[in-house]
């Protein structure tokens, strides 16, 4: 899933998936904490961080949605995607049910775990 530069207008995943995304790891392995855009095109959601003015250096998340909640699926940064590995995923899925959370970052402010979500396909 490697995406360079900017993303294009896709059509809706033909499997109905749902993708979200967060500003930092932090921000997703919060438990509770809601993702800041959802869509069901990857490019949208992609386009999305993109246009995010957070921290330099700090990869965004992309999780897709199942019926266990939210999976972790990638990381945006620089108008790269990548892959997570499974075994990289689990730590922050594992985080975001309540577990350790390891050597991340403080736990973002509230109001920002807690946020509207935008539907980018609106």
């Amino acid at each position: 899933m490697t995406t360079p530069s900017a993303p294009s207008a896709e059509p809706a995943q033909p499997d109905g998936t749902v993708w979200g995304w967060w500003p930092s790891f932090e921000h997703y392995s919060s438990p509770g904490s809601k993702p800041w855009g959802i869509s069901t095109s990857l490019k949208r959601v992609e386009a999305a961080i993109d246009r995010h003015n957070g921290r330099p250096n700090k990869a965004c998340t992309i999780a897709r949605l199942a019926s266990t909640g939210w999976v972790l699926a990638a990381k945006r940064s620089r108008g790269h995607t990548v892959d997570m590995k499974p075994r990289q995923a689990d730590k922050y899925i594992n985080a975001r049910a309540g577990g350790g959370w390891g050597n991340q970052g403080e736990v973002p402010p509230a109001h920002e775990l807690t946020r509207p979500t935008v539907d980018l396909d609106q």
